[in-house]
């Protein structure tokens, strides 16, 4: 009698066990199926709405190495080297488009002054082929690059459809060639 109360005990507890395992078996398959879905609906719902955007924007206090990064970059459109991404992710922000202004603010002088330039006063008497002045120089620039992304009246503009991005935002930003702060000057849709 007592081998008959243990089979029942053992029986009990196996197929409690085996129970358990079904249940958490069906859960995990139903939570991958739940995330897959979210995913292609998710995918489904972006790829309708994502257009493609120009972000207009400045970088202020650019060394002469930065500013010839970008004009690198610039120049590589037609091999894909034009690419912009965030300095910290390494996310692909979009491809710069070209550079509407640029502008030499100042020369640092090597005991600490800066020399502004205007038009007309401080002009470069460089002797030709000295362009030592240039590793001391300070640059401003306003560029324009391609984005994809959204964007509607009560959410704005979002970089993929998930990083929102409006004027007056700072991001550090790297090219293939150099790394640099933007500030974002606004946002339109590319025609």
């Amino acid at each position: 009698m007592a081998d008959n109360i243990e089979k029942k005990t053992e029986s009990k507890k196996k197929t409690r066990f085996n129970i358990i395992d079904i249940i958490i078996i069906v859960a995990v398959i139903a939570c991958i199926g739940g995330i897959v879905l979210r995913v292609v609906l998710t995918e489904r719902f972006q790829s309708n709405n994502v257009k493609d955007y120009i972000i207009t924007f400045k970088a202020d206090g650019l060394s002469y190495a930065q500013l010839l990064g970008i004009e690198k970059a610039l120049d590589e459109s037609d091999n894909g080297g034009n690419f912009v991404s965030f300095a910290d992710k390494n996310v692909k922000i979009g491809n710069l488009y070209g550079i509407t202004d640029s502008e030499l603010l100042y020369i640092e002088s090597h005991n600490g002054e800066r020399i502004t330039f205007e038009i007309g006063e401080n002009e470069l008497n460089t002797v030709e082929g000295d362009d030592s002045w240039k590793d001391d120089s300070v640059w401003y620039i306003k560029g324009t690059m391609i984005c994809s992304g959204e964007y509607s009246e009560d959410k704005g503009f979002l970089l993929g459809g998930n990083t929102f991005m409006a004027a007056n935002q700072t991001f550090d930003v790297t090219t293939k060639y150099s790394e640099f702060k933007i500030k974002i000057l606004g946002v339109e849709e590319y025609k």
